[in-house]
């Protein structure tokens, strides 16, 4: 996998195939040809809706698919399903849950809802550390990007700390865990294949990443296809960044 890295002078136009928004007082959104997933505050206090809306039906198509209890952190869809990545709720919870929604429409009223009702699918866990900046789906594989630390993007030098007793093992199922202290300081790129997948693969980075400040992360339209992409700002700069991963994943299924 080879990240493409190009200047531009304003932030790019990403296609509609699964845009995502990281955590921010921005509206946390997500589109796919026909489906538009987003994030709103539910009618009970300290709630998250999960709505979909149907452009081709128009603002009363939007309903509520599922209700989380925490505001997530990203989002991103392709086709008619969504993912949406969960903050840890404390210090006990030893990863990031990633859940995934996928829609239907009833044959006979129109009307769309959660297929299959009841709870989402949960996905792989990733590691609790870092902040993340964005989802990216495609039609084989998810990509999950962490920004680097603020101290790490403005090139402050962590000190030393006295070296302690070994970490214990992880148990199973804490899969990212390994990857957690680089995520933290430098940021970083994970994969997850849609099919087949049991834990998120490192990725390479674009180069100069641990200076990314500003962030989106989107799809791109290229001759053959929709490709991952994001665009990003290093620390002093006010020129965006479009970084395009090449040659990603596996062929459509």
């Amino acid at each position: 996998m080879k990240w493409i890295i190009a200047m531009v002078l304003a932030l790019p136009a990403f296609a509609d195939g699964g845009r995502s928004a990281a955590r921010g007082e921005d509206v946390l959104l997500a589109a796919s040809g026909r489906h538009v997933f987003v994030v709103r505050e539910a009618e009970q206090a300290g709630d998250w809706d999960i709505a979909h809306l149907d452009v081709e039906i128009g603002p009363g198509s939007v309903r509520t698919i599922h209700t989380v209890g925490i505001r997530p952190e990203a989002i991103a869809a392709e086709g008619a399903r969504c993912w949406v990545v969960l903050p840890p709720r404390d210090a006990d919870r030893v990863a990031r849950l990633v859940i995934s929604l996928e829609v239907a429409r009833h044959p006979i009223n129109g009307v769309w809802f959660a297929n299959p009702p009841g709870p989402p699918r949960v996905l792989p866990p990733v590691p609790r550390e870092g902040r993340v900046a964005g989802i990216i789906a495609t039609p084989s594989e998810l990509l999950l990007a962490f920004a680097p630390s603020q101290r790490v993007a403005r090139g402050i030098e962590r000190p030393e700390r006295p070296s302690g007793p070994p970490s214990p093992p992880a148990s199973e199922g804490d899969a990212g865990d390994e990857a957690a202290p680089d995520i933290l300081e430098r940021g970083g790129m994970l994969r997850l294949p849609r099919r087949g997948s049991t834990a998120w693969e490192p990725v390479a980075s674009p180069t100069d990443w641990d200076r990314a400040d500003r962030i989106v992360a989107g799809l791109v339209d290229r001759a053959s296809a929709l490709v991952p992409a994001i665009a990003w700002t290093a620390v002093g700069e006010d020129a965006w960044r479009l970084s395009i991963l090449e040659g990603a994943g596996d062929p459509p299924w």
